[in-house]
């Protein structure tokens, strides 16, 4: 994964150890959508930057391809170094977001050999690859009950963008 799609607030990095929160500020941490199927899993080491941050609270949060929340959990990290687990069943990729909030001023929590790993593979079908000429497309034989997830691109002669987010919908059961 490369840095291109990073988003993050008050993130510092110190000695090769990421530092979310500041004395006075939350921080935040997001990946960019992972295009990835399967059961997904967040390894990390979390704890606190200094005693002053006792109580502050670290989310590490998955989302869906389409911006649902599908995992979470909640840490309050003490000074020792310790390792945390996410794990969910992802289809048509996801996305992690860490964050911090606390009961005091200070706000920091160090996070560090953050893995992300993907096992298996959920049932999943390319159904088509659609070229056309408009900027709509109807797409007709639709199973009832199925999901069907898309993105799309723009291709012209000056070259192609990169793919859109998944749309994720699910067709009504007959």
């Amino acid at each position: 994964v490369s840095d291109y799609g990073w988003y993050a607030e008050n993130v510092y990095s110190e000695a090769g150890v990421l530092r979310i929160g500041s004395s006075k500020n939350a921080g935040l941490l997001e990946t960019p959508i992972l295009d990835v199927e399967g059961k997904v899993t967040v390894d990390f080491n979390a704890w606190l930057y200094n005693s002053k941050d006792n109580g502050v609270k670290l989310t590490a949060t998955m989302y869906d391809a389409s911006y649902l929340e599908i995992a979470s959990v909640d840490i309050v990290p003490t000074a020792t170094n310790k390792a945390y687990k996410l794990s969910a069943a992802v289809e048509y990729g996801c996305w992690i977001k860490f964050s911090t909030e606390g009961s005091t001023g200070n706000k920091r929590v160090n996070i560090d050999d953050v893995v992300i790993s993907v096992a298996g593979s959920t049932s999943s079908e390319k159904v088509a690859e659609v070229v056309t000429g408009g900027t709509s497309y109807k797409f007709e034989g639709l199973e009832p009950g199925c999901r069907y997830a898309y993105r799309v691109k723009s291709v012209d002669t000056v070259g192609e963008s990169a793919f859109s987010d998944y749309q994720v919908v699910e067709m009504l059961p007959t």
